[in-house]
């Protein structure tokens, strides 16, 4: 039987035991790594192949990296990353999702995650599928502001492309295409190409700390069944990207 693969990324050595002995009794789930930072995550998943990652949410003290680390590793693997928290916050959860993770698991329901872990190894769901869309929903969101001549400059942009590539692939006259470079990066609030690139990549995470005192709350999930197993729908990114976009000021009519 091929076992699943699982990084653990936690600086709590005591919760790094706890999960090691937890994970140690499942016969089809082996515990590859334990890592305690953000640098030594995304060095790991670089040599070795895992199929799932259990991120904590905060790799420093409250400073929400796990949360960077679960983007940066979204940019480099196909690996599963469920987030393991305490904090029941509306950002956290948001940002999360954003940075493709797949599922987020509060450690006090730690004993779910042998079932979570299965699942999401195993299965493209529906969910998958939703975060997925989410998440090209986000992007576009960033570039919400650009005119359609803009856009297709950033794309080219993304692409690593010099300025006369750019020129040669839209056939426009070198006035143009410095002009409308130009209004690409001030729409961004951006000085450079690759400052753009990397801005919209983030897609709206922003680096923060976590504060005391802010609004908690469990959102509203609908669960349904998939093959067995449970899989949060539509509403949880319908209510993922409402809350974004309020947060953005955008509103719905």
């Amino acid at each position: 039987m091929e076992k699943i693969k699982v990084l653990l990324v936690e600086d709590d050595y005591s919760w790094q035991s706890a999960m090691s002995r937890f994970l140690s009794r499942e016969e089809d789930i082996l515990l590859s790594g334990m890592v305690k930072t953000k640098h030594e995550a995304i060095d790991f998943i670089k040599s070795i192949a895992v199929d799932v990652v259990l991120m904590d949410i905060n790799l420093s003290e409250n400073n929400l990296d796990g949360i960077e680390a679960a983007k940066e590793i979204s940019d480099i693997s196909n690996t599963k990353i469920i987030m393991l928290t305490s904090l029941k916050r509306d950002d956290i959860i948001i940002d999360s999702f954003t940075a493709g993770a797949m599922n987020f698991v509060y450690k006090e329901d730690y004993q779910a995650l042998p079932d979570i872990i299965r699942n999401i190894s195993k299965n493209t769901t529906p969910y998958e599928l939703l975060i997925k869309e989410y998440q090209k929903l986000k992007k576009e969101e960033q570039l919400k502001d650009l005119s359609y001549c803009e856009k297709q400059v950033y794309l080219l942009m993304e692409e690593n492309k010099t300025r006369r590539q750019i020129q040669a692939d839209l056939d426009r006259s070198e006035n143009t295409v410095k002009k409308l470079i130009h209004q690409v990066l001030k729409k961004l609030n951006v000085k450079s190409s690759k400052e753009a690139v990397e801005k919209v990549n983030k897609m709206g995470i922003e680096k923060k700390q976590d504060k005391k005192g802010c609004r908690k709350y469990t959102p509203f999930l609908l669960v349904g069944s998939f093959n067995g197993h449970y899989y949060k729908e539509l509403v949880m990114i319908v209510f993922l990207y409402t809350k974004s976009n309020e947060r953005a000021g955008l509103k719905y009519e």
